[in-house]
């Protein structure tokens, strides 16, 4: 079975639940389709809760920022007497955290050491990492992150709700 396939059964079965009854299995194929399909052009400006499950910061193994980033986190963690030390890659106007999992995730507490200043690249996790694979067409697209799905979740809900989605794709 592809990759595709199986995050679109996946998901099927987690939307299965939340859509009416009268609403059909190939209605609902469809609509997912489609939303993972034009994921790159969605807002997918849910509100998203973190379910802490922790795959963001322990499966990626090169983190880019910026200098102000770099320096915020230092500043953040000496202030709040967190000894803790980075090793970081510089190539030319970029830093970078290399390896598995990232330096400032606590395994302890399955968080950030730096939570409210990590880097932007962490704040737009997943719905731009979900954006790019989508782009790129790179499966799994979503079950890399709990929340990741949630976002399609809630895309398709919207696109079932459209009008345009109930004539054309029925």
């Amino acid at each position: 079975m592809s990759h595709e396939a199986r995050d679109i059964l996946r998901l099927y079965g987690k939307l299965r639940e939340r859509v009416p009854e009268e609403v059909t299995e190939q209605q609902l194929l469809k609509a997912l389709q489609y939303t993972i399909r034009t994921l790159q052009f969605n807002d997918l400006d849910y509100p998203l809760e973190c379910t802490r499950c922790g795959r963001c910061c322990t499966t990626s193994g090169h983190i880019t920022i910026t200098e102000p980033e770099l320096s915020a986190i230092k500043h953040y963690l000496k202030e709040n007497g967190i000894k803790k030390r980075l090793h970081v890659i510089r190539d030319q106007d970029t830093v970078s955290f290399n390896g598995i999992p990232c330096p400032l995730y606590d395994v302890s507490i399955k968080g950030c050491l730096a939570y409210p200043v990590r880097p932007q690249v962490c704040r737009d996790f997943p719905r731009e990492h979900l954006r790019r694979r989508a782009h790129r067409t790179e499966w799994p697209i979503v079950s890399f992150c709990n929340a990741a799905d949630e976002l399609v979740l809630q895309q398709t809900l919207r696109n079932l709700e459209q009008p345009f989605f109930s004539t054309v794709h029925r």
